[in-house]
């Protein structure tokens, strides 16, 4: 895609590899084919060619220990294996990511805007963007599963455009958060 390095990356499709949205498994964008790879409904660069949008239907097929269809970049290594971080394995890892998101479904009313895998325990800290009270929060998962709520912006609204940079290192996850609104 113009200007992004998705050479680490794969995507996850919310259909089929016949193009089913009710049937059969989600389909999965190769790191080499996703560098070319653009979808006119779910995956394309805005008209400014600056940012890349993500579109999510309400209705589509899932991955494995999925409730709902995404359209998501899944990090690999360069070997192309899942790539996982550790909270405590010696390396820093950061992702920067500005996001607005759009819409929420009446079927998921919870987009996840970033969600990180530890290389032991499965998902460590996922973000949610939320019309409730709750605005942009976050859950914390321990090594035991147990999760506590983090708020980042509870006035935080859906078409909010917003900045969010996690690091972790050391057993540490830091953000830093803006709200462009």
């Amino acid at each position: 895609m113009q200007g992004n390095d998705l050479s680490l990356f794969k995507m996850q499709m919310p259909y089929s590899s016949t193009g089913s949205y009710t049937s059969g498994n989600a389909t999965s964008i190769s790191q080499k084919t996703l560098a070319t790879f653009s979808h006119p409904s779910h995956f394309y660069l805005d008209s400014t060619n600056s940012y890349i949008v993500f579109t999510t239907p309400a209705l589509g097929v899932t991955t494995s220990g999925s409730e709902h269809p995404r359209v998501e970049l899944r990090e690999m290594t360069a070997a192309g294996a899942n790539a996982a971080w550790g909270s405590n394995d010696g390396k820093t890892h950061t992702i920067d990511q500005t996001v607005t998101v759009t819409k929420v479904t009446s079927v998921s009313k919870l987009p996840v805007p970033l969600q990180v895998f530890d290389n032991t325990y499965g998902p460590f800290w996922e973000v949610f963007a939320s019309d409730s009270t709750k605005g942009l929060f976050s859950y914390l998962f321990t090594a035991a599963g147990k999760a506590s709520t983090v708020y980042i912006d509870k006035l935080f609204k859906i078409g909010d455009k917003f900045s969010l940079k996690t690091v972790i290192a050391k057993d540490v996850i830091t953000t830093t958060y803006y709200n462009f609104t």
